[in-house]
């Protein structure tokens, strides 16, 4: 007996069963669309996983261009800086005047880690510390000169590689690319809100 191949309305549709004890063939019928929904249920689960892989594949080569990026931006440095610092210059940068607590929480660091990570900025003369004009025991950083220098280059190669990467779509195109990658953060619980202009332009 042929059986039915997956089809619109299809109910049930016919199998064949060989009962050993009986030595006779059985003919029974079956819930199709509870067998067909299983198999797509397989294969879209197979596509999900080939979509996961390809996603991996494609922010592992971004991250390694960005940091390519961050550490061509130290090596051109004027004071010699480490990525964590690089990072806290970044995030200093996009906010224009930060309190501690917010440059722990973002770097995910410890509380002495951060005091000491400021001081060798404001040695290297890359951020200064300034008292909160509400609260003076609150200590909010900023960039120094110098780290404006710094965060101007890492966020100039940062736009470099935006532009690379929008270059051969279409104006619809990267609206529909800036839109869907716009989601991402929500889904990992991650702050989406645009960063405020920094007080002083970098130079």
């Amino acid at each position: 007996m042929r059986l039915n191949q997956k089809a619109g309305a299809l109910d049930f549709i016919t199998k064949l069963e060989y009962s050993e004890s009986r030595n006779v063939v059985k003919v029974a019928s079956w819930d199709a669309e509870a067998w067909f929904s299983n198999w797509d249920f397989a294969a879209t689960m197979k596509n999900d996983e080939m979509h996961i892989e390809e996603l991996l594949r494609i922010l592992r080569q971004l991250l390694t261009r960005n940091q390519a990026l961050g550490i061509e931006v130290i090596r051109r440095s004027v004071e010699p800086i480490d990525s964590i610092e690089l990072e806290a210059i970044r995030f200093i940068g996009e906010r224009g005047s930060v309190r501690m607590r917010a440059l722990i929480d973002a770097l995910g660091i410890a509380p002495s880690s951060a005091t000491n990570l400021i001081d060798r900025l404001v040695s290297k003369k890359l951020v200064r510390r300034t008292a909160n004009d509400a609260d003076r025991r609150i200590v909010q950083v900023s960039l120094d000169r110098h780290g404006k220098k710094v965060y101007g280059d890492a966020l100039e190669g940062q736009l470099k590689l935006c532009r690379e990467m929008l270059e051969n779509f279409t104006s619809k195109e990267r609206v529909g690319l800036i839109d869907l990658l716009g989601r991402l953060p929500g889904a990992l619980n991650v702050d989406n809100k645009p960063s405020k202009e920094a007080k002083t332009k970098a130079s």
